[in-house]
């Protein structure tokens, strides 16, 4: 009977352990995907796209822009979708859209 309190305790600490490892890998990742929205606050439209891009990939929000292989930028976090597109005739940011997400979709499972 000793042995199985033992036991559930060795279990209990082990999972406690597990967790707090493990902690500063899921806020930071969730972090980063909570502040998506401050960048897109950030890029205004009339704003040169190269300073845009810049903005972009400091954020590490990489996508169509920031790879010169398009001129719209999609990103998403918990919350919204974000859409940045550039005219690269201007070189401008020319419209910038945001909706809201209709389902959480999960990046970890």
């Amino acid at each position: 009977m000793r042995w199985r309190h033992e036991l559930r305790k060795l279990v209990l600490l082990g999972v406690t352990l597990g967790v707090l490892v493990n902690l500063p890998f899921f806020t930071k990742e969730y972090s980063q995907l909570l502040s998506r929205g401050a960048i897109f606050d950030e890029i205004q439209i009339g704003m040169s796209s190269t300073a845009a891009t810049d903005q972009l990939q400091h954020a590490r929000i990489w996508c169509g822009i920031t790879g010169g292989r398009s001129d719209e930028c999609y990103f998403s976090d918990l919350t919204f979708n974000y859409l940045i597109r550039v005219d690269y005739k201007t070189n401008k940011v020319v419209r910038k859209s945001l909706a809201p997400r209709l389902k959480f979709e999960s990046r970890f499972w």
